[in-house]
Order: structure tokens, then sequence, then C-alpha cells
């Protein structure tokens, strides 16, 4: 196992790095990594703290979605390949710099469930040490809010996603940091519900199917929420999504807080998608509680995004 030190924009910090990809924050790497081989039991054993407190909320209910509380999914061990390390970081952002136009794209659109429309104009790319994703009351013609919303211009299939941010604590409001497709509809989540910036919600959502097959089932996928113990608003924190063909894993400041196999309950997403960090209000209260209007206008805020394939 390879420890590798990194240097994030508020503190230096020590993460075990395993599998093929490479976990790295901030301005720049203090050690270098060599390419090795490790199995999916190994990695994951090494990078575990105590489980975290949890609990599933209603799932949809699907052909591909196993209803059972006892099935705990189909496990496969997967070998990480031996890669070109500095090749590998295919998408990286620092620090409120001005966002790469040929890989990165500012939203314009918003989606059924959110009251607020995505708009360039909040996002403040420029502000001090960080970019800041704010929510308003603005009348437009199909909402009464505006928002910021940031994602990649190409579909990527697998890798690991990560962003060190700050998500709002107004209620109503939800912070997402998320790969999304359509056609068919795939997702895979972490949000941050306004209401109780204590816990993170984990989803998924699955729909089989080629490119283009009109399939957009699930409404409420296969949320669960997951307690940190401690409060996501009060500071950064390192957030990441590792996506493997076979299996699905959550990380918070390196450490897997959540897992997921094949059929756990869903098959595993297998079409590229795009990756997306945004903030917006969200059409149910049950989810994200009742917005807090005097507090707006609200903002949440990233430090650094990178994406590794590879």
């Amino acid at each position: 196992m390879k420890e590798t030190l990194y240097l994030s924009s508020t503190h230096l910090v020590k993460e075990r790095v395993s599998s093929g990809f490479m976990a790295l924050v901030g301005c720049y790497e203090v050690s270098k990594i060599a390419a090795f081989y490790l199995t999916t039991a190994s990695a994951i054993k090494s990078n575990v703290r105590k489980p975290l407190p949890f609990r599933q909320l209603k799932f949809d209910s699907s052909p591909w979605i196993t209803s059972s509380k006892k099935w705990q999914g189909i496990a496969v061990a997967e070998t990480y390949q031996e890669n070109d390390l500095n090749a590998r970081a295919i998408r990286e952002w620092y620090c409120g710099n001005d966002l790469d136009n040929s890989h990165w794209k500012l939203r314009d659109d918003t989606f059924p469930s959110n009251l607020a429309i995505f708009t360039p104009d909040n996002i403040e790319v420029n502000s001090p040490g960080v970019t800041k994703l704010m929510l308003r009351e603005q009348a437009t013609l199909v909402r009464s809010f505006t928002s910021g919303a940031i994602a990649t211009r190409q579909a990527l299939l697998y890798g690991t996603f990560e962003a060190e941010l700050r998500p709002s604590n107004v209620s109503g409001l939800i912070m997402g940091m998320f790969l999304h497709r359509n056609g068919p509809h795939q997702e895979i989540d972490i949000e941050f519900l306004g209401k109780d910036t204590t816990k993170m919600l984990v989803n998924v959502f699955y729909n089989p199917g080629v490119e283009g097959t009109k399939l957009g089932y699930g409404y409420r996928g296969t949320p669960t929420l997951i307690e940190f113990g401690f409060n996501a608003a009060e500071e950064f924190h390192l957030y990441k999504i590792e996506w493997h063909a076979h299996a699905l894993r959550w990380y918070v400041d390196g450490y897997v807080v959540h897992e997921r196999v094949l059929w756990d309950p869903t098959p595993i997403p297998n079409l590229p998608m795009e990756f997306n960090v945004n903030l917006w209000h969200s059409r149910s209260e049950e989810l994200a509680g009742k917005l807090d209007t005097p507090r707006l206008p609200a903002h949440a805020e990233i430090k650094h995004i990178r994406i590794t394939q590879g």
C-alpha cells in the first residue's frame, strides 16, 4: 500500500492510495506513486474507517431493484492494471480559476423537480480561492429562482470523480455532485440536503439498454442517508465517487463511507455519463425541507474538481 501526501487549499493530508486511481487535491503532488496491482478486497481494507451510521430511505419499485433486505448483491473481484499515472487526470480544475470551455460547461437549463433554472450568471468563478454556485430569487419565464451548475461537456465511462466543496445549509436547497445521463436514465449521486448538512444522501438510478433506449424509470431511486459526525457546511471536505464496472464506492476525506456491488440493490450503471456539480431548489419539501426564503441569496462553494480515468 502506497501513501501519498497532497496539499489542498486548507491543509496537508496523508491518504493511502490504492487501486489504479490517484487521489490528489490542491496545487501540487508531494510524492509520486508507482503503478501496482491490488485486488478490490485489499484496496478497500486499507481505506475503511469504522462504518458510519446510515439509513435507507424508500426505494422505487422496479424490475431493476432487488427488494430483499437480506440480499447483499454480487461481489466481483477486480484487478487493477498498470497505467501511465501522469496521463490519467483527464479533467481538473482548481480554486477559482477560469473553467476550460473545451472540457466544462455552465448549464442553462433545468429539470422537472428543480424550482430554479440554471444560468451561467450564477457561477462566481473568480471568487478568491473558491468558486461559488449562487441561488437567488429571480423571475424568469419558467421559474421564480435561478441557480448555478457546472458539468463536463463529454460523457465519461468509469473512473473517480472528486470535489473539495462546502454545501449550502439553507433549507429547501440541495447541492448535488453526481453523474447523470438520459436515454436510458442512469445516475450516481452525492447530495447534500440544506435542511441537515450533517448527512449525505447517496443514490443510484439504473435503467437498462443501449445508447438511445427510451427508458427513464425512477423517481426516488435507491437513496441511502449517511451520517457524517460533522457539519459539512462548516468547512471544506473532499468527496469522491469511485465508479467501476462491478462496484461503486463513495469516499469522504479519503475513506470509504459506502459501497455497492452488482445488484446491491441495482446493476451498476454501465453507460457514459456527464459529471455535474450544482445547487438547486427541490420541489419536494419532504426531501429538502421548506425553502428558507429570508436566507436567499444562498451559495455553495467549490475549491477543486478532479476526474481520473485509467
